[in-house]
């Protein structure tokens, strides 16, 4: 869901030519309602289960999923943009080691050397002011 999460955050990007080529990153609407649903119904899914889920939560379909893809980008979206990219360092360093072929559970021990109940009422709290 990490990896989804990083598809999700470019979505509603948009190109933008005028003034030099870039990219004006936005809040994915759709996405963000979901979570927040998720949140004020008790399904949000833990720091955890973004982190670490696989194979089997590709399979679940339905509301659930939805649901996953919503926390993935939410997660995603904190750690680039929380505080003009205090988690940013992170990030590019989660994205490195994964281009030299570590994966999962090791990968993200090895780059997230930080208290994960922390960040993620860290995380919660952000995204419940997101508009």
């Amino acid at each position: 869901w990490f990896n989804e999460g990083h598809a999700e955050f470019f979505g509603p990007s948009k190109y933008i030519a005028e003034g030099g080529k870039r990219m004006e990153l936005q809040v994915n609407s759709v996405r963000l309602k979901v979570v927040q649903q998720a949140m004020q119904g008790g399904k949000m899914p833990t720091i955890e289960d973004i982190l670490w889920s696989g194979a089997p939560e590709w399979s679940m379909g339905g509301e659930r999923m939805g649901i996953y893809y919503a926390a993935g980008w939410s997660f995603v979206y904190f750690c680039w943009m929380h505080e003009n990219g205090k988690y940013k360092k992170l990030m590019v360093e989660t994205l490195k080691a994964a281009r030299k072929g570590q994966v999962g559970k090791e990968l993200i021990e090895k780059t997230f050397k930080l208290n994960l109940s922390a960040l993620q009422d860290e995380w919660y709290g952000y995204v419940r002011t997101l508009r």
